[in-house]
């Protein structure tokens, strides 16, 4: 990206073999008459591209729907990142020692060996975690990989064989459409999931890699009741994962990459920075095939006070934004304390590190803004966690006159709708080691109804 910029703007690489890509890349963007052109640029490109709702990922539940124009985008990003391919990686400039925590031990377990795996600066950049195959043999105790729905012998089954199961495996298509009918895949489970009259608590419905999400934490996902941070950072990794192909990349960070550092901080700025880094190193690492230099969205799920809203930061457009689905008139300040500032400043000083000194810079002269969406609702209370998740999965950047998420004021019903088809979402995803044998298990549950 960068050399085509130099030459879309007449500037020629100045080539020192003695410099490393992070080096010259620095010295690429300490130059002012450069800098000014790609402001006008940036300006002049945000009036056009925010007025496209992009989808940001599909879990099969709707029909795609993509113009002609956005398809010529992905080929020349795709070129874009076959070039970038042969690249020099960043730098990344993190701390050596110490282990991230998680929730669980086996998320703490999990993380610790990615953060282990990042040592060194261009192996930090370049850290990939292993993808689990879809569907693996111990995932299923009757079924073929090919067919995770392959009904066992006739001397094992218990009841008879239907040659129609509601639970079936589909392509990633599109964003969900909030305002369609529960399918039959999606009532199935459901009804599997949360009517169950013999739930294992402890057993895990979702898992790749340190992200996991156990029975009981998917039972909140009923209506009328909190969602856990484990469901969050489950989605925010999914949706990490399919940013990998696009040229102007976002960046979900965790709950726990905040928590204890910016939000309820615990220790002193050092510690807590040292915490900070580790985790969001941990985060990147699930969008592995995203360089630092291609990420234009910096977003941080953040939850305070029982409360879930979104941070997002643009260093490009010049964006620092509060994404709440509260409409609450009370001062920025007093709703959201110091938690904004703290992480703007570790924002400023992670890209620092990184030897991203134009982004830093812009990140640090932001001032934040509350994003006045129309769908907002401040007699809610109980559905933060479900419009966090609809806003991680529908916002590009764009401005709150060219968003539509889909979200109505005051319609519960497609709140209570969205925890169903977000439930499915997660307990099916492509990711989810545990995909083959919750279709199976969801499919034996509806025989035996």
């Amino acid at each position: 990206m960068f050399e085509t910029a130099r030459q879309l703007l007449g500037f020629k690489a100045q080539e020192d073999q003695h410099l490393t890509f992070s080096q010259q890349e620095d010295a690429f963007w300490g130059n002012p008459e450069f800098l000014n052109a790609v402001d006008e640029i940036v300006r002049a490109v945000q009036k056009r591209t925010y007025l496209n709702d992009v989808p940001s990922f599909s879990l099969g539940l709707t029909q795609e729907e993509q113009t002609q124009r956005w398809d010529d985008v992905n080929v020349v990003a795709r070129e874009y990142n076959e070039c970038e391919q042969s690249k020099e990686g960043e730098e990344n400039q993190v701390a050596d020692d110490g282990a991230l925590g998680n929730e669980t031990a086996e998320g703490r377990k999990g993380s610790e060996d990615r953060a282990n795996e990042g040592e060194g600066a261009q192996a930090r950049e370049a850290a990939t975690t292993a993808q689990a195959d879809e569907v693996t043999p111990d995932q299923i105790q009757q079924g073929s990989a090919s067919n995770p729905l392959e009904i066992p012998p006739k001397d094992q089954r218990k009841r008879p064989v239907v040659e129609y199961s509601p639970v079936r495996p589909r392509q990633r298509l599109s964003i969900i459409d909030v305002n369609a009918q529960i399918n039959a895949t999606e009532d199935a489970i459901r009804k599997w999931v949360l009517e169950n009259p013999n739930p294992d608590p402890a057993q895990e419905l979702f898992r790749f890699e340190s992200r996991v999400i156990h029975w009981s934490d998917m039972l909140l996902l009923k209506p009328n009741t909190e969602l856990p941070t484990s469901i969050i950072d489950a989605w925010a990794a999914i949706l990490n994962h399919n940013e990998e192909d696009r040229l102007s990349a976002r960046l979900f960070a965790s709950t726990w990459t905040t928590l204890y550092t910016v939000v309820n901080p615990l220790g002193d700025d050092g510690e807590r920075y040292k915490k900070f880094n580790e985790s969001y190193i941990v985060d990147k690492t699930f969008a592995a095939e995203t360089r630092w230099h291609n990420i234009q969205h910096f977003l941080f799920p953040i939850i305070a006070s029982q409360h879930y809203y979104l941070i997002h930061f643009d260093p490009l457009c010049e964006r620092f934004d509060a994404i709440d689905n509260t409409s609450s008139v009370s001062k920025t300040e007093d709703k959201y304390g110091d938690v904004p500032k703290r992480l703007q400043k570790f924002l400023f000083m992670f890209l620092t590190g990184l030897k991203s000194t134009y982004k830093a810079n812009k990140i640090q002269k932001l001032k934040l803004k509350r994003m006045k969406m129309g769908w907002r609702d401040n007699k809610n209370q109980i559905d933060c966690g479900v419009f966090l998740m609809r806003h991680m999965e529908t916002f590009r950047g764009q401005l709150p006159e060219h968003w539509d998420c889909g979200l109505e004021t005051e319609n519960k019903d497609q709140l209570n709708a969205l925890r169903v088809k977000y439930l499915t979402a997660l307990v099916m995803s492509d990711l989810n080691e545990h995909k083959a044998r919750n279709i199976q298990a969801a499919a034996e549950f509806g025989l035996e109804c």
